[in-house]
């Protein structure tokens, strides 16, 4: 059971991916036709949260290399989308306003959360980082309230709009100088999805990452679903899980200021926080997918979130409000 605390940030340093692998003394019992796999688990930390791998395998020794060879990918991603980190690709970008020749999971990534804002008509919108600068500037300073009428939080609305930014493979730019971009919302799903495949492209067959997503690569041993529980309620849902992806969004995550009802899931609309919602969990076919919509669905008033959720096609999603009261949403092929 995880409980969820926070919005992963990609807070990346180079000790970030970190932790140990575990081998099982005995092959694990009861999998099936499967007999004699032994379970490998890996615990650390990737993206500034605590990450855990299980998988099966026939050699466990064989399976560690793997293991640490998939870690070193990811924190190269890492490398990429990191806000916090002076020399990533990402803080490049935002200190020049363009980027020429882009790394091929950049471009991909910029592309991919450029289509989703298109998708959502702009409830996900990667150009939201001047806004969430103006926020946490006005919080550590303790400049009162009400800060929708500061002039920080003014013009930086003014450098919110999706559109404004060209990505092509040969370069990548904002129209407009002090424009930024975060992949806070995207990200984790994306690098999730990569540490799958590679495990896949390996020969595992039954294997769960953490990432802050989750995403499962076929059943377990036994051939059941790999079963998860998130969430803070006494009635939270178990989430059955087989080639699918889990993510999770909460307000709890970074809270500006609890009076204004300012947290980091910012509505890109208003400038402000959407305050209806107080837990989202969404599955879908990828990572990068579940991660994106929780995010626009956070963002987005309860009146848009079945067509949000049916626009991106997720399997299912569940929303929780601050009231307690919870809506359901399947996605197009689930519906009725």
């Amino acid at each position: 059971m995880k409980h969820i605390t926070r919005r992963r940030c990609l807070q990346i340093i180079a000790a970030n991916v970190v932790g140990g692998l575990h081998l099982a003394a005995n092959p694990s019992q009861a999998l099936g036709n499967e007999k004699g796999l032994q379970k490998v688990t890996w615990q650390g930390v990737v993206l500034g949260a605590n990450a855990h791998i299980t998988l099966f395998t026939q050699n466990g020794e064989q399976a560690k290399p793997l293991i640490s060879s998939m870690l070193k990918e990811v924190q190269r991603l890492e490398g990429l989308f990191s806000l916090y980190q002076d020399q990533s690709t990402l803080s490049a970008l935002n200190r020049t306003g363009e980027l020429a020749h882009p790394p091929t999971e950049f471009h991909e990534l910029v592309n991919t959360a450029l289509s989703t804002a298109e998708q959502t008509q702009g409830a996900f919108d990667p150009t939201i980082q001047p806004l969430f600068l103006a926020y946490k500037t006005l919080a550590k300073s303790r400049v009162p309230g009400p800060w929708h009428e500061h002039k920080t939080v003014r013009d930086a609305k003014q450098l919110i709009n999706w559109q404004n930014v060209k990505c092509t493979k040969s370069a990548i730019s904002f129209a407009k100088p002090g424009m930024g971009l975060t992949l806070n919302g995207i990200a984790q799903g994306y690098i999730t999805d990569k540490a799958t495949h590679i495990l896949k492209q390996a020969g595992f067959a039954h294997c769960l990452i953490n990432f802050g997503e989750y995403h499962s690569l076929g059943p377990k041993p036994d051939q059941t679903d790999w079963n998860i529980q998130l969430g803070t309620s006494k009635d939270r849902p178990i989430w059955q899980l087989q080639n699918e992806a889990l993510a999770a969004s909460s307000r709890h995550g970074l809270i500006f200021d609890e009076h204004q009802n300012l947290h980091h899931l910012l509505t890109p609309q208003t400038g402000s926080t959407q305050p209806a919602w107080q837990e989202i969990y969404v599955k879908a076919h990828t990572a990068t997918l579940a991660d994106a919509a929780s995010t626009a669905l956070f963002a987005a008033p309860p009146s848009q979130a079945r067509t949000i959720a049916q626009r991106l096609k997720v399997t299912k999603a569940l929303l929780i409000k601050r009231n307690g009261t919870k809506l359901e949403l399947d996605g197009p092929e689930q519906s009725s």
